[in-house]
């Protein structure tokens, strides 16, 4: 069961498909031919403080900077002995096609938020400046099954983050149970409330202590001694994809969270929302909310 919480028009969704480091550059030598980069192989570059162990996860070619000539794009991190599958301390590294000096993007701006499993990244347009932007999406492997996100821009070699750790908060909805198998739901982001019926989830939230039989919610949660004042919470994002859904060669990114409450194991609903850069500011165009119940 779908419904829509925002009155914009729906999209058809399509999968195409870091403490990290300061802003340093290096030569490498203007016109020479830039060399060739193998995933896996360990990475260091005179004069761009890397991590020991830092190596290749990802490398594709594009013109990030602005100046006509193909960059090279390198999604690097570090794995771990014990634990291969995991990456840490990720950035994206450019090297200009033109100066053949690296970049990366600046420790302040991307901490320790890129790490975990499963890093991708993706090239494409999503401010409409007709330069590629970079996407990295990296599994966190926690039990919610969320994902952190990062966009990047490297316009005229000033690399930044256009998307980061704040903006993967998504929606931002925090929301109370209410009597009669009810959540009332709030989205700082949308500024809006929306009621959303439970009533499918009634026998586990009874089980559970949550509600009562005549569907009291009867679940009460100290915190500091008094009250909870929500008892309703989203993730971050699970998925977040690029989509063109308006074919102008200029992506939007369509995200998925899911809302639970009052623990973490009682995940009732899952929100989806389409967010777009506009005059440097992100705005949600679209956004809906998806009730799954079990089927006996």
């Amino acid at each position: 069961m779908r419904h829509s919480f925002l009155p914009i028009r729906r999209l058809a969704l399509a999968f195409l498909l870091c403490a990290a480091l300061d802003v340093t550059t290096s030569a490498a030598g203007a016109g020479t031919p830039p060399p060739d980069f193998q995933i896996g192989q360990s990475l260091q570059v005179p004069g761009l403080r890397l991590p020991a162990g830092t190596k290749v996860v990802q490398v594709t070619r594009a013109d990030v900077t602005g100046d006509q000539t193909e960059d090279v794009v390198l999604l690097v991190g570090q794995t771990r002995p014990d634990n291969p599958a995991f990456y840490a301390q990720l950035n994206v590294l450019v090297r200009d096609g033109r100066t053949g000096r690296y970049a990366a993007l600046p420790r302040k701006q991307i901490e320790n938020y890129l790490s975990g499993y499963q890093p991708a990244m993706f090239l494409g347009d999503f401010s409409g400046d007709k330069l590629s932007d970079v996407l990295v999406t990296v599994a966190t492997g926690g039990s919610g099954g969320t994902s952190n996100h990062l966009l990047a821009s490297w316009k005229n070699n000033d690399p930044h983050v256009l998307f980061g750790e704040q903006e993967n908060q998504g929606l931002r909805i925090k929301g109370r149970f209410r009597d009669g198998f009810q959540a009332e739901l709030y989205s700082a982001v949308l500024d809006k409330t929306f009621i959303v019926d439970v009533s499918g989830y009634k026998q586990q939230f009874i089980e559970a202590g949550i509600y009562d039989q005549n569907g009291k919610y009867i679940y009460e949660r100290p915190q500091n001694g008094g009250p909870n004042t929500y008892d309703i919470f989203s993730d971050p994002f699970s998925s977040l994809v690029p989509v063109d859904q308006d074919n102008d060669a200029t992506y939007e990114l369509v995200g998925k969270q899911s809302v639970w409450g009052p623990i973490h194991v009682f995940t009732f609903t899952t929100v989806q929302s389409t967010w777009a850069l506009q005059n440097k500011k992100w705005t949600v165009t679209d956004a809906s909310y998806t009730l799954t119940y079990r089927i006996k």
